[in-house]
C-alpha cells in the first residue's frame, strides 16, 4: 500500500490522499470510493450558499451570518 495522508473528523467524510488517487468514505456509506487523479476533470470544494442566488441574498444580511459560518462544505469530484 502506498503512503497516504489521512483526514478524519467526526461528522465529516473520511479522505485518504495517495500519490495516484483519492479515496473518500462518505458519512452515510460504509466503503471507501477511489478516484484516480488522471480521471478527475474537476474538483470543487465550496459552501453551498456560495453558488446560488439565495447565497448572495444571505451575504447581504448580517442576520444570516451565523448560519453562513456554520454551513458545511461540499466536495464535488467530476
Amino acid at each position: 500500500m502506498n503512503d497516504s495522508t489521512f483526514f478524519e473528523q467526526k461528522g465529516h467524510p473520511t479522505i485518504k490522499l495517495f500519490d495516484d488517487r483519492i479515496s473518500v468514505k462518505a458519512i452515510d456509506y460504509s466503503n471507501f470510493r477511489d478516484f484516480a487523479f488522471d480521471k478527475i476533470a474537476e474538483l470543487k470544494f465550496y459552501k453551498p450558499y456560495e453558488n446560488s442566488l439565495l447565497g448572495f441574498l444571505y451575504s447581504l444580511s448580517p442576520v444570516w451570518k451565523k448560519y453562513r459560518d456554520t454551513d458545511n462544505y461540499v466536495l464535488s469530484l467530476n
